[in-house]
């Protein structure tokens, strides 16, 4: 079967029986693809990254319906996760949210906040507690141990699972109708109308092929320049990443920023003084114990414009170059 998108790339596939298993090879030709997630026009861009990291989260790596390569070869996820044709479900809800976190009608499935290792040093002069509601909505992807497409209510009526907030039903999520999915098309591997596969994204610090996720086509060793995930996973051991869950240290004492502003439950740097947490504002979340850094206080999943009308490709609120990011809460 041959697949061709439109950038005269010719993708063709074959079966190649592995024992029990399939094996799909693809070989493409006419094909210069590259393997990072820069958009369009910056330097190292591919056809695999059509992302224009503009106007909305629609455009950005974070939709993960893929529609922004759908004319290409986003089609062939559709083995690996439920495409649900909405963007903003993956992880919100209208109704049936998550009791377990207070984050705006969430919709994933999470982790216990005690499954993680949390950073620690000598010179950390606050202990960091477990991730708070803020982080927790990040790892629930990025720790890579949950599907991707793990929600408790999809799309329509009759398919929901309070189950779903804790713990993983691939039942429950077979049950959704995905008839487009990739390893039907020609096969011979019969997956009924639903993936084959639920995939989380995989293990922290392996950048091979990991079966069974995401990681399986997404590492460093795939020969047709499909994008490397590895960066993206965080693991559920969180001592070589930036803190979270830890209080905000009191800048009389030591070397941080003075000046948050506060708004209900947040404290945040009003850049533009306008008294509220804009996007591309550092905030900090204060569970009733103290303002605390979260992964959402220095990255905004839905994207923040970086200043040129493009949103900064990791999220950040704040620009990295010259350490502006780092710069706003330390004093160095």
């Amino acid at each position: 079967m041959a697949y061709s998108g439109s950038h005269q790339t010719e993708i063709t596939f074959r079966r190649v029986l592995c024992g029990a298993g399939i094996a799909v090879v693809v070989s493409l030709s006419g094909a210069s693809l590259a393997g990072d997630w820069s958009p369009p026009g910056f330097p190292g861009a591919g056809e695999y990254t059509r992302a224009t990291n503009s106007g909305s989260i629609v455009n950005t790596r974070h939709n993960l319906t893929q529609s922004f390569i759908s004319s290409g070869f986003g089609f062939a996820m559709n083995a690996y996760r439920n495409q649900y044709a909405q963007v903003c479900v993956y992880c919100h809800t209208p109704h049936g949210a998550s009791s377990q976190l207070q984050a705006p009608l969430w919709n994933r499935t999470v982790n216990p906040a005690n499954s993680y290792t949390s950073y620690s040093s000598q010179s950390l002069t606050q202990v960091a507690a477990n991730p708070g509601d803020a982080s927790l909505t990040c790892l629930s992807c990025h720790d890579g141990s949950l599907p991707v497409d793990s929600i408790i209510n999809m799309p329509g009526s009759g398919l929901y699972d309070k189950n779903q907030e804790t713990a993983v039903s691939n039942s429950f999520l077979n049950a959704w109708n995905n008839v487009d999915s990739f390893l039907q098309m020609g096969f011979g591997v019969n997956c009924g109308n639903s993936p084959c596969f639920h995939s989380p994204l995989g293990n922290e610090g392996n950048t091979g092929e990991q079966g069974g996720t995401c990681m399986e086509c997404h590492n460093n060793n795939n020969q047709f320049g499909i994008p490397e995930f590895s960066a993206f996973i965080l693991g559920t051991d969180l001592s070589n990443d930036h803190p979270v869950g830890v209080q905000y240290p009191d800048p009389a004492i030591y070397d941080f920023q003075p000046g948050l502003s506060n708004a209900n439950n947040l404290s945040f740097f009003d850049l533009d003084g306008d008294n509220r947490p804009d996007s591309n504002e550092i905030r900090l979340y204060d569970r009733g114990n103290g303002a605390r850094v979260e992964c959402a206080s220095c990255h905004d999943p839905h994207g923040v414009d970086g200043g040129d009308g493009r949103f900064i490709p990791s999220f950040l609120r704040v620009i990295s170059d010259n350490s502006t990011i780092c710069l706003t809460c330390h004093v160095k």
